[in-house]
């Protein structure tokens, strides 16, 4: 017999954080992926444009580093509030960027 809409034959249910079965299977398959081409993907990104590497880096970053809320948290950061204020670093040309990465 089928349950009533909101009760379930288990009431403690799954473990809260416990990623089902085929999340684990799939980020663990990803990570084989990756460190099995890990050659490869460096050249890959060593050979694209200067402007498309930082892309990827923007990509890439906020699944290994944590959101800063604000500069002044950073230790040793490179600009401050102020700094920011200072300048519109919002609009830098991408020449600019593109001489960072050259």
């Amino acid at each position: 017999m089928a349950q009533q809409k909101g009760h379930t034959g288990n009431p403690n249910g799954r473990p809260k954080g416990t990623p089902n079965k085929v999340t684990a299977t799939i980020r663990q398959w990803i990570v084989n992926l990756i460190n099995d081409n890990r050659e490869q993907l460096e050249q890959d990104f060593q050979n694209l444009e200067p402007k498309d590497r930082l892309q990827m880096l923007e990509k890439l970053l906020p699944y290994i580093l944590p959101k800063v809320e604000q500069a002044n948290e950073v230790e040793g950061a490179a600009f401050t509030k102020d700094d920011l204020r200072e300048k519109d670093v919002w609009n830098i040309e991408a020449k600019e960027v593109k001489q960072w990465y050259e």
